[in-house]
Parts: C-alpha cells; structure tokens; sequence
C-alpha cells in the first residue's frame, strides 16, 4: 500500500478494518464485500494514478461514490483477486454556474448542486430522497432517476459535459456545454449508466432549468393506478411529480387518513393550473409541502422496519402497471410505491421473490431496472430483459476499455461474464 500512500497521502488510505467496514456494506444492509484498503484520490491526476497503482499490482477496483445504491454496485463483489476502494468523495472541485449549466466535482452531492443552482434562482432537474449522501457522480454513474423525472428526464439527459479517467490512467475530457456538438462518439453519454464499469467519472457538467412557477402539493387516495394517472394526466405541462404509495406502507408511515382506497397519490403541480379533487389534502406553503412529501419520502425506511427482504426497481408499460400489481400483490406478500407518471415503482419484497417479480416484468415488456441500475443483483435479470446479443455487445465495450476486467468486477455483467 506504500505505492498508494504515496499518490493520494498516507491518511487518505484506509486500512483499519472498523474504518473499511463503513465502505464494505450497502446502505441496505444486505450486501456486503472485502477490500484491502479504501482509498480517496483528490482529483483526476489522482484517479489516474491509482489505477495505473492497480493494474501494475494485480488489484482489481471498485468505484463507490455516496453508497446509497440499493442494487449491490456499491460494494465489491467475491472474485478471486484482492479489491481496493477507490472513494469519489473526495472529487470536489468547487461548482461553479455558467449560464444554464453547472460545472460539479463527483463528490459533490445532489443536495449541495441542487442549493447551489436555488442560489442562481435556477433548478438542477434530478432529485431523490438520498439527495444530501448520494453524489453527482454516482447519481451520473448509475442514470439516477427520482421523483422529477416526469417534468425534467433521467440523469441522461442533464448531462453536458464529462471528465472521466480510463483503467489505463487516460483522463477524457468534454465540457464545453455546446448545443450541438456532433464530433465523434458520446463519451458523456456511455459512461452516464455505466456503473463504474467504463471508467471512473470524476467531474460533471449539468443543464440546470427556469425554476418552475409555485407548486402545491396534493394527497388523495385513488381505487388504482390507472386513475392515478388520469390524475396525473390532468396537471398537463404543470405536473411536477406525481408519487403513489400503497395503503399498507402509507398507514405505516403514519400518513393522513385515506379512507380505503389501495392507493395513496401524492400530485405536485402548478398552482395556477392545478385540477384536483375536492377531497384532496392540499399543501401550498413549503412546511406543509415537505410534511406531505415526507410520508412519500420515508417509504424506503419504512419498508426497512416492516421487514423487507428484497428490494425491486422497475418499469413497466403505463398501461399495465394495474395489470403488473395485481399479479404481484397475488404471489408475494410485499408493499410498493413509485413514480406513477413514468411507469417507474418500487416493490418491496418482504418473501425472496425479486427473480419471479423480474420475470413478470419481462413479460409485460417492462425493464428489469428503472432507475437503481443493475449492480450485482440483475445480472442474470438484463439479459432476459435486453438479450443476450445487446448484453454481449455492452460487454465488448467493457472488454477494449478494461481488458483486465479491474473495474468493478461483478457490476452489470456478473462474476464469471
């Protein structure tokens, strides 16, 4: 480890085994990995040189940013070569506003870019409960989605611009926030979802939005989620987000009474154009807007004390999430939520049935991840859902930019791929 103490400084080498604990286990609990040492390069010139550390060494590494993902990618996997660390947190080059865009360090977090862009009475379009732990850089690793995507889109498509640094040490950079730039392959564009497969993102720039006019935010229940989105659908250009949460996990988070109806529906929209029922609880101040958001935000923690086993993120046709639910609810015993609007929910398994729940999603013509990615625990899962030919020819990719197989061995493509 002198060879690594050198380029980053020995206190930014972490050896301790109650220290490397913190970075071996996923926020969830339930993955867990072994690593030599954790290490914390401060900038790109770094990254580099750790890299070039590993591959000259025979370390394989894994790239963890917040170690907020829920899909296993955030831990090293069993392989039979010793692991390092390598931490993004670090990576924290000061962001900095140009126009319509941030220019953001990875180890920023959501929450600090989102506060930063308020300041320019501006808006970054991504947004999720782990937004003050979850970093730029994973959230662009993974495509993080989140509760705005019906108005703004995935991380996709805020990205502009990436540095990044290949297994080989070779640092790419693109961030010149062009308009149109046609000049060769979208390198911003692979490595956004890549999963730290392809190389390690070190720095971002982002498209930040017009804030939106002022918002209100609603909860009702709804007899299905075929009507959640006739309600949804009725906000038109005004929708902000619109989130369900299912009876059982919304009267565990002790949210307001609904009466009977299955469903909860939480709806932020404009103000000026918003179309609610006359039942609906209805919050126009920001205390009370964030109270409502709360009962939606707490779902992951909630379904954590209930008891979950398995946590499942997909997507599935608009028309067939009723379809998809009822044949859920009848085989497993579980709770979900989601984001109504685009197809997207979370199923939380409290029996070990993610492989059949997977398989209902394939046949409805869903995806197998909608917004956690695929980490360790869907590999098997992509291949049914993309194929085996697209599942080879994103390996191919993998295989001319990490011919070793060092990065992250086990995310995306399995262990023994």
């Amino acid at each position: 480890m002198s060879g690594l103490a050198d380029v980053v400084g020995a206190d930014q080498v972490l050896t301790d085994a109650g220290v490397r604990q913190g970075y071996e286990t996923d926020w969830t609990g339930r993955f867990h990995g072994s690593c030599e040492a954790v290490v914390r390069p401060a900038d790109a010139q770094q990254v580099a040189a750790v890299l070039r550390w590993a591959a000259d060494n025979g370390r394989a590494v894994h790239v963890q940013a917040g170690n907020t993902g829920l899909v296993g990618g955030s831990v090293p996997a069993p392989g039979d070569r010793p692991v390092i660390i390598l931490s993004t947190t670090r990576l924290r080059t000061p962001a900095q506003v140009i126009g319509h865009s941030v220019l953001a360090g990875a180890g920023l977090t959501l929450g600090e870019v989102q506060r930063l862009a308020a300041a320019h009475g501006l808006v970054y379009g991504v947004d999720l409960a782990a937004r003050d732990s979850a970093t730029i850089g994973g959230t662009v690793a993974t495509n993080a989605g989140g509760i705005r995507v019906c108005q703004y889109g995935m991380t996709r498509d805020q990205v502009q611009g990436v540095e990044a640094v290949l297994m080989d040490g070779t640092i790419v950079r693109r961030m010149s926030g062009l308009a149109k730039d046609n000049t060769g392959f979208d390198l911003a564009g692979l490595l956004t979802g890549s999963e730290g497969t392809l190389g390690v993102i070190t720095a971002v720039r982002l498209k930040l939005h017009d804030r939106a006019p002022e918002s209100v935010v609603a909860v009702f229940g709804v007899d299905s989620l075929a009507q959640a989105l006739e309600h949804a659908n009725a906000q038109g250009a005004g929708l902000q987000a619109a989130e369900v949460v299912d009876r059982q996990a919304w009267r565990a988070a002790s949210g307001p009474d609904l009466g009977d109806h299955p469903w909860a529906l939480l709806i932020e929209t404009d103000i000026e154009t918003a179309e609610l029922p006359d039942e609906a609880l209805v919050a126009t101040e920001g205390p009370d807007r964030a109270r409502l958001w709360e009962f939606r935000e707490s779902q992951s923690e909630v379904a954590q004390k209930l008891g979950v086993k398995q946590k499942v993120d997909i997507a599935v046709p608009l028309d067939r999430l009723d379809e998809f639910t009822s044949a859920v609810y009848a085989s497993h015993p579980c709770s979900i939520f989601g984001h109504v609007a685009d197809g997207s929910l979370h199923v939380e398994l409290f029996d070990e049935g993610e492989d059949d729940v997977l398989n209902t999603v394939v046949a409805l013509g869903g995806a197998v991840s909608a917004e956690h990615g695929v980490g360790r625990v869907k590999t098997r899962a992509v291949v049914n859902d993309r194929g085996a030919a697209t599942v080879a020819a994103m390996k191919s990719l993998k295989d001319a930019w990490d011919p070793d197989g060092v990065l992250n061995p086990g995310v995306l493509f399995g262990a023994d791929a």
